[in-house]
Order: C-alpha cells, then sequence, then structure tokens
C-alpha cells in the first residue's frame, strides 16, 4: 500500500531559505559598478558604494538574476553559430574587466567581438541583457539610450576602457525567445563626465542631496520600506561596517580599491570593511538627530534627538550611561530614539552596563 504524504515538503520555502543564505553570506562587492552609473540619482549609488542601502533582493529577483546569466550564454552560442569571433574571457579565463580611480569604479563587459562574419575585424564590446515582452518592445521602439541610461552608460564605460569604437547590444524577451540588436556609437564626451560623477560619489564622506522631487516619486518607490526610511534618513543601517564609520576612507591613488581606517592608519581588507570593529563610529550626516559636537581625543560624537535627549556614538568598549555604540544608536533609530529619551533605560544601561538592542534592553550583556 502506498503512502501518501499529507504534508509534503515545503520545496519552494527550502529553495528560497538557500538561496537567501547564500546571498547574504558573500561580501558586498567593493567598488562603484559600471553598470549602474548611468543612474540619475547618486544618493541611492552613494548608499550603496558605503554597504549601507538595505537592497537584499526576494528570492524570485535572484532566480531572475540567475537566468539571466544563462540567457547571456545562450546568446553567446548562438552568435558564434552565426559566424562572431565572440571572446567573454580574457587569458587568465576571468571576465574583461574595466577599472578606474583605483579600482573604485569597476566593472566587467559581458565580451568583446572580434570579427563579424562579414569579414569586419574592427573589436565591439559586447553586451547582453534580457526582459519581459513588455519591457522589450520599449526597447525596440526607443533604442537603448532612452530606454535604459543604465545600459548605455555601460556601454560608453567598456567602450573607453577598452578602445573600442562601437558596442553590440543584444536584448533577449523572455516571453518568446524574439531578439532585439542594437549598434552603440562610442560618445567621447560621455565617459569624462561620468567619470566625474563616479569620483564624487567615491570621494564624498556624506550622501549626495536626492535627485527625486519628493519621497512619492515612482524611482524612489521601487526601493524596499526599509532602504527608503535609510535612504531619506529616518533611519539608521541595520548593519555597521567601515564603510558607514567616519574614520574610514577610500583610497583613490593606486590600485586595488583600498579603503583605509584614519583612526588605525591601517589598510582595511573587504573582509575587515565588512566586520567592521568595536570602534564604529556613524557618518554624523547618516544619523537623524542633531550633531552637537565631535571630540577626537575622546573618539565620540555627540547628538541631540528631537525630544532634546543628548547622547553620545562612542565606542563599544565605554560603558557610560550617555555612551552608546553605532549598533545601538542604530537600533534605537528604529524605534524613533525612544529609548534614548528614557530615563530609566539609561540609568540601567549605566549601573548594569546593559545594551539596547533593536529597541528591547538586555540587562548585562
Amino acid at each position: 500500500m502506498e503512502t501518501v504524504l499529507t504534508h509534503p515538503a515545503p520545496v519552494v520555502e527550502n529553495i528560497d531559505r538557500a538561496m537567501v543564505e547564500t546571498y547574504r553570506a558573500e561580501i558586498p562587492r567593493g567598488h562603484l559598478g559600471m553598470s549602474q552609473i548611468g543612474k540619475t540619482d547618486s544618493r541611492e549609488l552613494w548608499f550603496k558604494f558605503r554597504w549601507s542601502l538595505p537592497d537584499e533582493p526576494a528570492p524570485r529577483v535572484l532566480r531572475i538574476f540567475d537566468l539571466g546569466n544563462v540567457i547571456e550564454d545562450e546568446v553567446i552560442k548562438l552568435l558564434r553559430q552565426a559566424g562572431y569571433t565572440l571572446l567573454d574571457r580574457d587569458s587568465n579565463g576571468a571576465q574583461f574587466n574595466a577599472t578606474a580611480l583605483g579600482g573604485h569604479f569597476s566593472g566587467s563587459c559581458d565580451g568583446i567581438i572580434t570579427a563579424f562574419p562579414d569579414g569586419d575585424n574592427v573589436p565591439h564590446v559586447f553586451e547582453c541583457k534580457s526582459s519581459n515582452a513588455k519591457r522589450f518592445k520599449k526597447f525596440q521602439q526607443n533604442g537603448v539610450k532612452v530606454s535604459s541610461p543604465e545600459y548605455y552608460g555601460q556601454m560608453q564605460c567598456y567602450m573607453n576602457r577598452f578602445h573600442c569604437k562601437r558596442a553590440l547590444f543584444v536584448m533577449y524577451c523572455k516571453d518568446n525567445s524574439e531578439l532585439y540588436t542594437e549598434f552603440v556609437d562610442l560618445d567621447r564626451d560621455y565617459y569624462p563626465e561620468i567619470e566625474s560623477k563616479a569620483l564624487r560619489i567615491i570621494a564624498s564622506d556624506t550622501p549626495p542631496p536626492s535627485s527625486y522631487p519628493n519621497r512619492a516619486w515612482y524611482e524612489a518607490k521601487y526601493m524596499s520600506e526599509e532602504a527608503q526610511s535609510v535612504y531619506w534618513g529616518d533611519e539608521l543601517p541595520a548593519r555597521t561596517n567601515c564603510r558607514n564609520c567616519r574614520h574610514s576612507c577610500p583610497v583613490i591613488e593606486g590600485k586595488g580599491a583600498r579603503w583605509g581606517c584614519r583612526r588605525s592608519n591601517k589598510f582595511l581588507s573587504r573582509e575587515k570593511q565588512w566586520a567592521g570593529c568595536d570602534f564604529h563610529n556613524w557618518i554624523p550626516e547618516l544619523v537623524p538627530a542633531k550633531v552637537v559636537a565631535i571630540y577626537p581625543k575622546a573618539d565620540a560624537v555627540e547628538y541631540r534627538t528631537k525630544g532634546g535627549a543628548r547622547f553620545f556614538n562612542g565606542p563599544k568598549t565605554v560603558t557610560h550611561a550617555d555612551v552608546f555604540s553605532s549598533a545601538e544608536i542604530g537600533a534605537a533609530s528604529r524605534s524613533g530614539f525612544g529609548f534614548m529619551e528614557d530615563d530609566f533605560v539609561r540609568s540601567v544601561r549605566g549601573e548594569f552596563g546593559g545594551r539596547l538592542i533593536e529597541g528591547r534592553e538586555v540587562f548585562g550583556e
């Protein structure tokens, strides 16, 4: 007799959980992407470069990204079958990587076409994207420059860095496997402006102003509610790391996308940047409170909440009723700083060395 499972294994849930766990285990990329620099809003790009904008994709979106890679491989196969000589890896087996500004501005193109079936041997940048039918039609009607400034900017960056005069753009429709192709010419005036934009974002210690006219602007609404709260300055990022600490800064000179810590006077690996340290101090402009004073010798910044409460952002190792670690201030920001203005909570912290964790008081931590 066959046994029928009345409670089948949650297959989709298991897949989703595994994908999210894998994503969370990865350290964010260390550079400002050439694939994003065409985006109008520099504030969002700054937050992402500083690892401070919560943007964890849903498992469904992660699968869309993975599918895009599969489609790219299929398009490359089709082009080669048609007689195109297309290189998708360099001599070291890696994607063709373009870098600038000490490695902080970087991107990897899908390939370089070195020969066409008609005998044209002028190198072209190759870029492949995929979309649904609705978006696909927009590219057919308006072309890549109008339909996606990000894709257009990406190709202009690659053409400049790889010294190519043209790019072949291929869009694959996921709904019906239709293809759209377009040749994009190098705009020699475009790259210098876009690199200047990238430099301003990379070198800035503070977030640029938003280009969106208001909070209801449709592009801003694409962000999650959590990301919007951080973007508009209502809350602090959920995670502390060296890139949202006032002590660290990118080093433009040299290579390798290096970051330095002004406090320790040391260079920081990407792993150390992600891990942070006990001396993390928020970039003051990120904190939704008024800056009163900065005390370099004490390694602290004094703030005042809208309710009038005074507190200091200092090292995690300091136990004082008025000194809060960055993690505590982040947790308090997500509850409107109510705990910072509670005299009882502050007295308990001072007497017992408790810590604020997401709005809860954990005694003796």
